[in-house]
């Protein structure tokens, strides 16, 4: 965590070195981020109710937690919706869902939105989805310290 008693150069210094650990695309403004969730059209499925509610608290309008069967779950969502967003944990078990998801609802017609899931995997260590709001929240702490140094 930073101390703000520090002198500014160490403050500065810390930041540089967490910012500079995310590759060129996560440096955008993570509101960037944030407005792209809070605009998604699309239901975001998510594994379980905590990844939801981590979602709806970053401003997802609408979230799917899997329940009950998976042949069951991808019948129901492919009569409901043309467009999804899966979203499930970076973890191996997350991946495997995914997969079983993506085959299943694509080979019904739905597309699947990607977006999402390649972003956080590409441009951050973020592995569970219930932890995205916090994740958020620290880099947007950062990103207004940054600010407030220049």
């Amino acid at each position: 965590t930073i101390n703000n008693s520090k002198p500014k150069s160490l403050i500065k210094s810390q930041i540089f070195k967490h910012l500079n650990s995310f590759s060129k695309e996560m440096r955008k403004p993570i509101s960037d981020f944030l407005n792209e969730i809070e605009n998604c059209e699309f239901p975001f499925i998510v594994e379980g109710k905590k990844d939801a509610v981590a979602l709806k608290r970053i401003g997802a309008k609408q979230t799917i937690s899997l329940s009950g069967p998976m042949y069951a779950f991808i019948e129901k969502i492919s009569s409901r919706y043309k467009k999804v967003v899966i979203l499930t944990d970076l973890d191996a078990e997350g991946k495997k869902l995914y997969s079983i998801l993506h085959r299943g609802l694509s080979e019904r017609g739905v597309t699947i939105d990607n977006y999402f899931r390649e972003f956080l995997y590409r441009n951050t260590t973020l592995r569970q989805i219930e932890g995205l709001g916090t994740y958020i929240e620290g880099e947007l702490y950062f990103d207004k310290l940054r600010k407030n140094i220049y």
